[in-house]
């Protein structure tokens, strides 16, 4: 596997945040490496956060 930039992990990770499963468990179930995919979730989650920041600072 190589080096997948956002799009490719964003596509992948859409999944993720619907089915409740683990980490270690969706890696397996999609043959992603685990700390690859921990990365790139810790990513998405810290992009949320800031979205979630900057609408409540917008509409406060």
């Amino acid at each position: 596997m190589g080096r997948e930039g956002r799009d490719y992990w964003e596509a992948q990770l859409s999944e993720y945040w619907d089915n409740g499963l683990t980490i270690q468990e969706y890696s397996d179930q999609k043959e992603l490496p685990y700390e690859i995919t921990h990365r790139w979730i810790r990513v998405s989650q810290k992009t949320l956060k800031c979205i979630d920041s900057h609408i409540a600072f917008a509409t406060g």
